[in-house]
């Protein structure tokens, strides 16, 4: 394969298991160019490709003298179990970007050292009081992947609570959240009650939707089902709280999760809705114990609301009722996701743009509470998914909406009216996929299926090449990234603005 091809073939395969195969001699060299291809990281860290020492010795020498994308592409390569267990001196000289993936690989390659773990506890707690924007992000996930069956380990992070606990944080709405996500870590470490005064006041509904998140074995049923049924009473008005709840019910076993769905079945908020019939699909021995009345209600719900609204819903229906080997019912749609769903046979492909010059569109201007990002819209990649985002800006419809899920190390996701990743759809829009590449700091559409894209988008934190020409590319970072790094799950979008090629932002 010709070498100016290589990298764009290595991003194709990065979406793709391939097991345990030889490193050709291309991808070999490849990996020990600087900088190396991350898509090659990818595909060496999620598949058991055999690797001799000094190539399994090299994602040290990445993560402890690389720049950020030799680091990421370092950390990606770790998951591998052929890979050499970098030292601490290499993990805590990580980008806070980074850390979060090194240890999810780390906690996959398993084989961590008690003294290691102690190490990057110590030095990672350290780094949380005095900024916790910029590390929250990595103890949390350092706190995912650390073994808390280890005794030392348990109590070194146990010893750490009152610092990571007393952070300062702003708006409230992000400390709120930041509680939360810390009192869901501590739960699993010690089966407390923590979680429930995690936040108060007029982000009480997050305490709630963590505390039905955090319910799971080993738990007993019947006390998991009454904390979830304690949940559901009291914030049974906010469908960001119904939405766990029901997720939540796939734990259980039918006797315990029945009661619960019947409790919400009459609910035809669209995304509980979604949630409901995603949960019975995951658990069809639940949805086979509900009487055929209220079953047929539910899966027809979705189909009585307007179309771009329930879209989500309609989908997890169809595929519901294949689960249940019910008879099929006609869907007239234009959307192809639904025909698709429908028709699991009927070949429906993506719209694709054309591989084109780039043509800039003007500069987006995000203003969050964490500062401002700034990013170059391009015109040829997806028009239709521009012209939603467009419109959305000059109707005012992101002020005051958040960055309802932020991943550390991968994407922050925001613009959902409904601040759930349910809303934000007012129209059938066509998913376009192009060659534009997904590389840390583009802008993409979210997406449950094909036409499903709204007005939600996401910034990628760090080059995710299993995202290629699956979501429809609008931009592209051009400064604020450092901004982006350091969002959290509650930050607010203030305002957003456009400014065509050369002039101040506009806004509405």
């Amino acid at each position: 394969m010709p070498p100016n091809r290589l990298d764009a073939f290595l991003r194709g395969a990065a979406r793709r298991p391939l097991g345990t195969i030889t490193l050709p001699t291309s991808w070999r060299d490849r990996w020990t160019q600087s900088p190396p291809s991350i898509a090659l990281a990818t595909i060496i860290g999620e598949n058991p490709i055999p690797l001799d020492p000094p190539l399994a010795g090299y994602t040290e020498t990445l993560l402890l003298d690389g720049n950020l994308s030799e680091q990421l592409a370092g950390a990606r390569s770790l998951q591998n179990p052929n890979t050499t267990l970098p030292g601490v001196a290499a993990l805590v000289a990580l980008h806070p970007v980074v850390f979060p993936i090194a240890m999810r690989s780390l906690g996959l390659h398993g084989g961590v050292s008690t003294s290691v773990w102690l190490n990057l506890i110590a030095t990672i707690g350290a780094r949380v009081h005095p900024n916790p924007r910029s590390w929250s992000g990595a103890w949390i996930s350092l706190m995912d992947a650390a073994p808390t069956t280890d005794p030392a380990v348990r109590g070194a992070l146990l010893a750490l609570e009152p610092v990571v606990t007393q952070v300062e944080l702003q708006p409230p709405g992000v400390l709120a959240g930041y509680r939360c996500a810390i009192a869901l870590r501590f739960d699993r470490i010690d089966q407390g009650q923590r979680a429930e005064t995690c936040a108060t006041g007029n982000d009480a509904w997050r305490s709630l939707s963590a505390l039905a998140v955090r319910a799971r074995p080993p738990v007993a049923p019947a006390i998991l089902a009454e904390q979830l049924h304690n949940i559901l009473v009291r914030g049974s008005s906010d469908p960001r709280v119904v939405e766990p709840v029901a997720q939540a019910t796939v734990l259980l076993p039918v006797a315990n999760a029945r009661p619960l769905i019947l409790l919400m079945v009459e609910n035809r908020d669209p995304g509980v809705l979604a949630a409901l019939l995603e949960a019975l699909h995951d658990h069809v021995p639940l949805a086979r114990s509900l009487p055929p009345s209220v079953l047929n209600r539910l899966l027809q719900s979705p189909f009585d609301l307007p179309e771009p609204s329930s879209l989500e819903a309609r989908l997890h229906a169809i595929t519901l009722r294949r689960a249940l080997r019910l008879p099929p019912v006609d869907v007239p749609t234009s959307v192809r996701a639904l025909r698709q769903a429908a028709q699991p046979d009927a070949g429906i492909s993506p719209q694709s743009a054309l591989v084109a010059p780039p043509t800039l569109a003007g500069t987006w201007v995000i203003q969050t509470t964490a500062g401002t990002i700034r990013v170059a819209l391009r015109a040829d990649t997806a028009p239709e998914a521009l012209r939603t985002l467009l419109d959305a800006t000059r109707s005012g419809l992101y002020r005051s909406t958040t960055f309802h899920r932020v991943v550390p190390g991968f994407v922050a996701q925001g613009g959902d009216p409904r601040g759930d990743g349910y809303g934000g759809t007012t129209r059938i829009v066509p998913t376009e996929l192009s060659g534009a590449r997904f590389e840390r700091g583009a802008v993409g559409i979210a997406l449950a299926g094909l036409d499903t894209g709204g007005a939600g988008f996401f910034i990628t934190l760090t080059d995710s090449p299993f995202l290629d020409a699956r979501y429809p590319y609008v931009g592209q970072v051009v400064s604020g990234m450092e901004v982006a790094d350091r969002l959290m799950t509650g930050d607010e979008i203030v305002s957003v603005g456009v400014s065509p090629l050369g002039d101040a932002p506009s806004e509405p």
